[in-house]
């Protein structure tokens, strides 16, 4: 019950009633101004109190709606990538994204707890190597894949079925052609380098005049010194050459 409507009502009512002047009855003071005397003091302390801490309150809800804010931005940044990036399991940032998990979503919530469990048997499948590359191995990192990004999903507000995590995302044919093409060139360029492969060169023509082995050492120094440029012509291996002319 608030106290301060009756206080004033006392005070309207001692002031319709004034009690006469008297000196003597300085100290004898009625109830109702006692009451007047509290609630004033009592306003003007609440009034103070509010003046001075306000500004510390508003401060601290801001700084913990901004926290809240940035966790959530960045809980969302990690299931975004790996939901962008789930064709590609071995993508850098679906790797970054996942040992990212665990720092994340580590509160005591039951579905942060349920996100930590099923990244943990994900991780557990992706370090089996025994068969890594069968059809049920496979098939069984795809399922754990998509209950893990179901348990992400559910955590944030996201409500996406398991067979719709599971189906095949979006993954253009010229990329993948793209990706193999580029692993195979990085391996033959690797081969070489390890001395496995030889890179076969053929000299077509010649821009210098070479009169004897003084005159090749000279252009090969001044191509080591970057003076001279080295031109390579890539051409097709004998067999595939004929292959084509024959095709035309």
């Amino acid at each position: 019950m608030n106290p301060f409507p009756a206080a004033f009502a006392l005070l309207l009512q001692a002031q319709a009633s004034p009690v006469p002047a008297n000196p003597e009855r300085f100290w004898n003071l009625r109830a109702s101004d006692i009451v007047l005397v509290v609630a004033t003091v009592v306003t003007s302390g609440l009034m103070i109190w509010a003046v001075v801490q306000a500004p510390k309150w508003a401060v601290r809800i801001q700084w913990e709606l901004q926290l809240r804010k940035e966790e959530r931005d960045r809980r969302l940044n990690v299931f975004k990538t790996l939901m962008a990036t789930r064709a590609t399991t071995v993508d850098f940032r679906h790797v970054q994204a996942l040992n990212m998990i665990d720092v994340e979503f580590s509160s005591t919530l039951p579905e942060d707890a349920a996100v930590r469990g099923a990244w943990r048997e994900y991780l557990d499948a992706l370090n089996d190597k025994v068969d890594f590359n069968g059809i049920a191995q496979v098939e069984r990192r795809h399922d754990l894949l998509a209950e893990l990004l179901q348990r992400m999903g559910r955590a944030l507000g996201y409500d996406f079925t398991f067979a719709h995590l599971k189906g095949r995302p979006y993954y253009p044919q010229g990329h993948e052609d793209d990706s193999i093409d580029n692993l195979k060139t990085r391996k033959a360029w690797l081969e070489i380098v390890e001395g496995n492969k030889p890179l076969r060169m053929e000299v077509v023509r010649s821009e210098v005049d070479i009169k004897s082995g003084a005159d090749l050492i000279g252009a090969w120094l001044e191509v080591a010194e970057g003076k001279r440029p080295l031109r390579i012509e890539m051409t097709a291996p004998p067999d595939k050459a004929a292959d084509a002319g024959s095709s035309s």
